[in-house]
């Protein structure tokens, strides 16, 4: 780990990363190689990438022995889509609270990926993997 994953069409790449902490500096670092740019032009979309592999590595499944993470980047005209997916809810837990920015949250992390891109969401169903997505414009 990490491993690239074959996707479909010229403007995507994949990355499976997996458990261990240092996982999200190598996602990072694949991101901002994935953009096909330089450092300056890819550090929102680096930023972003970090932020969400960070969350699923800590509230998630993923963070357990044996876990993954998902990161996919698709380049636009005008920017990125970043989609990350997670392992589903931890060990004993059936069903976690889907992602969310209001102050009764601990972290940062989702605020960072909100400031950074024009949108995010998340789809999936609880008790199930989630994936969180952010659109990116370059400026």
């Amino acid at each position: 780990m990490p491993r690239r994953v074959r996707v479909a069409g010229p403007h995507r790449s994949a990355l499976l990363c997996g458990s261990a902490p240092t996982q999200v500096r190598l996602a990072r670092q694949w991101a901002q190689a994935a953009s096909g740019r330089g450092p300056e032009q890819a550090a929102d979309l680096s930023l972003v990438v970090s932020e969400l592999v960070s969350n699923a590595l800590r509230h998630t499944r993923s963070g357990e022995p044996g876990g993954t993470v998902r990161v996919e980047i698709e380049r636009l005209e005008c920017g990125f889509v970043v989609a990350v997916t997670d392992a589903g809810p931890p060990p004993g837990v059936e069903s976690m609270p889907f992602p969310r920015t209001d102050p009764g949250c601990a972290g940062l992390g989702l605020r960072v990926v909100e400031a950074l891109s024009v949108c995010w969401d998340w789809y999936g169903n609880a008790g199930q993997p989630l994936t969180v997505r952010a659109l990116l414009y370059e400026g």
